[in-house]
């Protein structure tokens, strides 16, 4: 008689047994010796039970093994077994938990029949057919998975094996110097090297990513500990040099689960923060440790209770846990791979030890596994590509003189022998030659593209253009030229058409909820190149404050969901902006006219006034239905003008003693003819004057600023002050309307109605009469309609009050 029958009553109702192939019994066997069962068996088939009947803990799991080990039982030998079976673990369960264990099965009717031996009215206990038919499938799955499993193992030891040798062969003085030389922890693989090399690993590596990059890791970690007999510091591999570059935009479902190279520029960022790539826990109530392997776009898996006692007592323990530096960002498509409308965009992260790398603006080229994320939206599954980057690899924040080719250089530099000092001249033209005429704002561009040099005394190299006018000129025209011409070029409207603004906000971080990243808007993305904003004067209050500050101090402070951080960029400005009546009148100033007050408006370096003053029959109209015939081309092509900009910009021009005499004359002329009154120009102009006469000398492809530099940037930094600082009314250049926002007669009356204002407020202690001031400043010879004007202007500035009816006095 056998063990499980040995306790089996005579007066006991008989129970069906269940009836099983030889294979099913062969099988299970293989699984747990039944005769020898010591503690590795009990604690696995503890999991097996646990499994089958959907169980709390592998506690509960003991009387359903003592059972199934042993067949129908007593409840007093239950109990004897399984004390028995407790004793053998290497770290026993308690009493309580036995107890609990055995409640558990007594009140299980599904899968525990209780009979009743009706003599001897003792109680035994016995598993259903279904329930020994249940763990036999959970048993079945489980070999499945094992078998799977060690084919998995038996492919990844293949892969290993390949990549170690393939280390060893070809990349062995890579990772030693790496090992060396290097901060970075990771060893960089070119695919296309590896693709000549070993064209299966090359393969596994882009179809199956994840088994190939955990195999070529663990071949580096053999490699440096075995091979190179070196400490293994937990460096892993990154892949470079893949197939075609896609945009963010390009990814497709073919995609998922692939690796693939992604090029694109960084909208937004997030704080750098941990990822428990195996995050162990500890029970607080038995000591038991348990590890939980972690995936970064989802909350963090914590075991609900012990796994030994039951206990909900469970801590992290972050000493003993794999963790990694972890960090969130956004790739959007580049600005010159656009077709238009909004640029797409992708959340990717990055884990290792190039997180915290990525800064806004940043063009990059990414390797990186597409994903899918799924969840739900108004009760629907969403299904989004997310991108867990492998490498990050940092292009230039514009497209930078490394890049170019010894053919392309050959080329650039050949203009300036064609040309010689004409040069700056025929670039300027190449801008945008379907557009008649704008000689000068063309070569103010051409100056704003490549900019001066920083220095101490000037640490701001970037050289700001305004173009201000009537619409159908040309001048969103003359910025798109730009886009396509300038190294790196962001194009946006007033209020910023990325939907951040101009400058940068912060938003929550979709994925994770509680994190919070740096999402940049138009002048951030723009560092380290041109920003394009068209129609300036519709930009938003708050972005136009935050304008001051980047525009001349290349900061922008960010103060929103506690974070409190300075972003620095390196940006040139060149924007468009409408007169406020959409025509622009002749008879008022430039300030009037703009939507935008004067202290904006004099951060700008060169500003001009475009005008439709051509007449009918004029040669423009030829020239556009030329134009429209044959195309246009200027004498540089866009491409090499392109590289002409990227070597340009790297050039370091420093002044010739000739030319630092001719700047200082020059600039003291200039102050000399536009002085208003007290105002002048001062130290921020001849700054702005120097950086003009080295951009002139970098569109010369000189090292040094000559004389030449000098006289054609006084020229047209003065066609800029003619355009900005006259006024209609005296035909006079006033330089307080470009610092003050008024003409100088203006500011004089100013000054006298806050002088009367103050005189007369003790003859009228309850406000001076609105008659009483107009006719004083009358009498002084200052018109009426002015001096009204004026009042009404301290009024809403605030420097006036209104106390009663018709009657001032100065505020404060």
């Amino acid at each position: 008689m056998s063990e499980r029958e040995g306790e089996v009553s005579t007066n006991v109702e008989p129970v069906e047994k269940v009836e099983m192939s030889n294979e099913e019994i062969s099988g299970v066997e293989n699984e747990i010796q039944r005769n020898s069962t010591n503690s590795t068996e009990i604690q696995q088939f503890s999991t097996i039970i646990q499994k089958a009947f959907n169980l709390r803990g592998p506690s509960e799991s003991l009387p359903y093994f003592v059972l199934w080990r042993h067949g129908r039982l007593s409840l007093a030998k239950l109990k004897e077994l399984m004390e028995e079976y407790n004793n053998r673990l290497p770290r026993p369960y308690s009493s309580n938990s036995l107890k609990a264990a055995l409640s558990v099965l007594r009140r299980d009717k599904t899968n525990v029949l209780e009979v009743k031996d009706k003599e001897l009215g003792i109680t035994y206990y016995e598993l259903k057919p279904e329930a020994i038919e249940e763990i036999l499938n959970v048993l079945q799955i489980e070999a499945k998975l094992k078998e799977l499993e060690e084919a998995k193992a038996k492919d990844h030891e293949d892969l290993v094996d390949l990549a170690r040798k393939f280390f060893r062969e070809f990349y062995r003085e890579r990772v030693a110097e790496v090992l060396v030389n290097s901060r970075d922890r990771f060893i960089v693989v070119d695919w296309v090297e590896l693709d000549s090399l070993v064209p299966r690993l090359a393969e596994a590596v882009v179809e199956r990513p994840v088994v190939a990059i955990k195999a070529f890791n663990d071949a580096l970690r053999r490699f440096i500990e075995e091979d190179l007999m070196v400490e293994f510091g937990g460096e892993s591999v990154h892949f470079v040099n893949l197939l075609d570059a896609l945009r963010p935009g390009d990814i497709r479902a073919e995609h998922v689960g692939k690796l693939v190279e992604v090029k694109g520029l960084v909208a937004g960022v997030s704080n750098v923060r941990s990822f428990y790539r195996k995050a162990v826990f500890v029970c607080l109530e038995c000591g038991t440790r348990m590890a939980r392997l972690q995936q970064p776009l989802k909350p963090l898996v914590r075991p609900k209770r012990c796994e030994a006692c039951g206990s909900r007592n469970v801590e992290l323990l972050e000493e003993e846990s794999d963790k990694l530096d972890f960090q969130f960002f956004k790739v959007q498509d580049s600005p010159e791979d656009s077709e238009g409308g909004e640029p797409s965009e992708r959340l990717a992260y990055v884990i290792g030890p190039q997180a915290g790398i990525l800064k806004g603006g940043m063009r990059v080229r990414l390797s990186a596994i597409v994903r899918e994320r799924v969840y739900k939206k108004d009760d629907l599954p969403v299904y989004e590509r997310v991108l867990e980057v492998n490498h990050v690899e940092v292009l230039d924040k514009a497209m930078s003189v490394e890049e170019l080719s010894e053919e392309d250089l050959r080329r650039v530099k050949e203009l300036a022998r064609m040309h010689g000092d004409k040069l700056p001249y025929v670039v300027a033209s190449s801008i945008a030659p379907n557009l008649y005429g704008l000689e000068r704002e063309k070569l103010g561009a051409a100056v704003s593209i490549v900019g001066g040099v920083p220095t101490q005394a000037k640490p701001r190299g970037h050289i700001h253009l305004l173009l201000v006018g009537d619409p159908g000129c040309g001048k969103t025209e003359l910025l798109r030229a730009v886009e396509r011409v300038a190294p790196k070029a962001i194009f946006a409207s007033g209020p910023g058409s990325s939907g951040v603004g101009l400058t940068a906000t912060v938003r929550r971080n979709e994925v994770s909820k509680g994190d919070w990243m740096i999402v940049g808007g138009a002048l951030v993305l723009a560092s380290g190149g041109v920003c394009l904003i068209d129609e300036l004067e519709k930009m938003k209050e708050d972005e136009r404050k935050a304008l001051h500050t980047a525009m001349e101090q290349q900061l922008i402070p960010i103060n929103k969901a506690g974070i409190n951080v300075v972003l620095k960029i390196d940006t040139t400005i060149m924007a468009t902006a409408n007169p406020k009546g959409g025509k622009f009148d002749r008879n008022k100033t430039v300030i009037e006219q703009i939507d935008f007050p004067p202290t904006l408006l004099n951060r700008f370096d060169l500003a001009f006034v475009v005008l439709d003053d051509y007449q009918e029959g004029d040669d423009v109209l030829d020239y556009v239905m030329e134009v429209n015939d044959a195309g246009a081309s200027g004498p540089v092509p866009e491409d090499l003008l392109r590289k002409f900009f990227v070597y340009a910009r790297s050039l370091r021009p420093r002044f010739s003693a000739e030319a630092k005499e001719a700047i200082k004359t020059g600039f003291k002329e200039l102050r000399g003819k536009y002085r208003s009154g007290k105002i002048a120009l001062n130290l921020r102009y001849f700054n702005g004057l120097m950086r003009i006469a080295e951009a002139f000398a970098k569109l010369r492809l000189s090292e040094t600023v000559e004389p030449v530099d000098v006289e054609r940037a006084v020229n047209l930094f003065e066609s800029s002050i003619r355009m900005i600082a006259y006024d209609p009314e005296t035909e006079e250049y006033d330089l307080a309307i470009l610092e003050v926002g008024v003409p100088s007669d203006v500011l004089d009356l100013r000054e006298k109605v806050v002088d009367f204002l103050r005189e007369a407020s003790s003859w009228f202690p309850n406000g001076i009469p609105w008659g009483t001031v107009v006719e004083a400043m009358v009498e002084k010879g200052y018109p009426k309609e002015k001096v009204v004007q004026v009042l009404l202007d301290l009024m809403t500035h605030g420097r006036v009050a209104e106390v009663e009816a018709n009657r001032l006095k100065l505020a404060g």
